[in-house]
């Protein structure tokens, strides 16, 4: 009877635990617009786009735009044209990368989503990029051609 009552007591502790551990997960914080924030600013992580290999036509115009549509380029594009192609993703959070100034790279607000188009002269790409609050990457290289 007495290891009954020992066994209950462990399961009773190790259900207290789980609880706690549960409990103590937190949601980011948001505000109202649903942007990630750290007190109380919003985070932004660095994406960059890529292509794989070289489709001619010239560089690519890439445009990025908010879930309602309008176009946010002007804020959050540090550079618009993408103007070379890499077999690999280039390391996103590199600037001493060679290349890095040939990519098109976009300040994206965490807890967002995006579209996006890259345009040259005889091609078109379009996408989407999802940014959730508990991403883990700052940068992320994004493949404008799969």
């Amino acid at each position: 009877m007495k290891k009954f009552y020992l066994f209950c007591a462990a399961i009773s502790f190790v259900a207290t635990i789980a609880v706690a551990i549960i409990s103590c997960k937190k949601e980011p914080n948001k505000d109202q617009e649903g942007t990630c924030v750290i007190g109380g600013i919003g985070v932004a992580g660095q994406f960059m786009f890529w292509v794989s290999k070289d489709y001619s036509g010239g560089p690519y115009t890439v445009k990025i735009y908010d879930e309602q549509g309008n176009d946010k380029s002007h804020s959050s594009l540090d550079n618009n044209q993408l103007t070379v192609f890499e077999a690999t993703a280039p390391d996103a959070c590199n600037k001493a990368n060679a290349n890095y100034s040939k990519h098109a790279v976009a300040q994206l607000l965490f807890g967002k989503k995006y579209s996006y188009t890259a345009t040259s002269e005889n091609r078109t790409f379009k996408g989407t990029i999802e940014v959730p609050c508990d991403d883990q990457y700052t940068c992320k290289a994004i493949q404008i051609d799969k």
